[in-house]
């Protein structure tokens, strides 16, 4: 996936968070580069959601909704990427599994790899 899908002006990322601070944090980051849909982390029907809303990428807090996600959804999923707090990194599902891609979980780095995986999808695929 190249950019927002037809007929959308940007991407949209939902942002599947337990922890609220989380998801404000990278809302207020990736203002001006998607539209963001903040959704409580946890919810039991993941693939129900993401295919009503069908968004370009989503970025989870939780290794527990990362892990399923990957395994509900399989390769016709959107961009993943998983802050891992814990591990201080960022992660990005792709063909070879989860990809650290930053060493460090702050919104303004979740940002610019969730940009990356947006508009340059052959970097982690």
């Amino acid at each position: 996936m190249t950019g927002p899908a037809p007929g959308r002006e940007r991407p949209l990322v939902a942002l599947l968070c337990r922890a609220p601070i989380v998801a404000d944090a990278l809302t207020e980051s990736l203002e001006g580069i998607c539209e963001v849909m903040p959704l409580r982390g946890g919810v039991s029907d993941l693939p129900g959601l993401l295919q009503a809303i069908r968004p370009d990428g989503v970025v989870f807090d939780s290794s527990v909704d990362a892990a399923r996600a990957v395994d509900l959804l399989g390769e016709a999923s959107p961009v993943l990427v998983h802050v891992s707090a814990g591990e201080a990194a960022v992660l990005v599902h792709g063909g070879r599994g989860w990809q650290r891609q930053a060493t460090e979980a702050s919104p303004d780095e979740v940002r610019n790899v969730l940009a990356r995986a947006l508009f340059q999808p052959e970097a982690h695929r």
